[in-house]
């Protein structure tokens, strides 16, 4: 797998870690017991954002190496002393 596909990957998995925290956001939870509901969906969504959190910073990373091997590339060559 080449690096644009290893980083469009991972902006695939971040977008689903927001999705995902925006469906735990959304779910208000039954009748049943509707504080018990709000809780657990604190929690999911405290544990979401951790996950989110960590692919960001993956992402982060991968850019950040992509753009120093795109820069390395695109350098002229060192000028030998004469």
């Amino acid at each position: 797998m080449d690096t644009s596909a290893e980083t469009g990957a991972a902006l695939a998995a971040l977008a689903a870690s927001v999705a995902a925290l925006a469906a735990v956001i959304d779910d208000r939870g039954g009748p049943a017991d509707p504080l018990r509901s709000l809780a657990d969906n604190c929690l999911d969504g405290l544990a979401e954002v951790a996950r989110c959190k960590a692919r960001f910073a993956a992402l982060k990373v991968r850019l950040t190496a992509e753009y120093l091997g795109a820069a390395e590339a695109l350098a002229p060559p060192a000028a030998t002393p004469q």
